[in-house]
């Protein structure tokens, strides 16, 4: 299997996991389990994204594609690093506020 393959793996077995686990993060289990929706949640459209852009690799290079020649591609070295630094960016994008300090609420209105 492939390295977009051996994700798409990871991530199910994560979610699996996730599932089985007592909160972790707060005491609100409803906040824990918002927290597992939006990780699941970046983990599919990350997937997504990447089967998308091998995809259209594939369709560029060979003008057709295949689910065996998904599965069988890998990134050329160079195109390695240009996915790393996208990932980065994604994370930060869609996970970026998990690390930001909150702000409380103001009691007037």
């Amino acid at each position: 299997m492939n390295e977009l393959g051996d994700k798409a793996i990871e991530t199910r077995a994560l979610e699996e996991k996730a599932a089985k686990r007592e909160p972790a993060f707060f005491e609100d289990p409803t906040l824990d389990n918002l927290v597992d929706v939006t990780l699941a949640l970046g983990a599919e459209l990350w997937v997504q994204r990447e089967r998308m852009r091998v995809v259209e690799t594939l369709l560029a290079e060979h003008g057709k594609v295949t689910p065996e020649m998904i599965e069988a591609y890998q990134d050329p070295p160079e195109q390695q690093a240009r996915v790393k630094e996208a990932r980065d960016a994604f994370v930060e994008r869609i996970f970026g506020a998990y690390g930001r300090p909150s702000q409380p609420v103001s009691s007037s209105r």
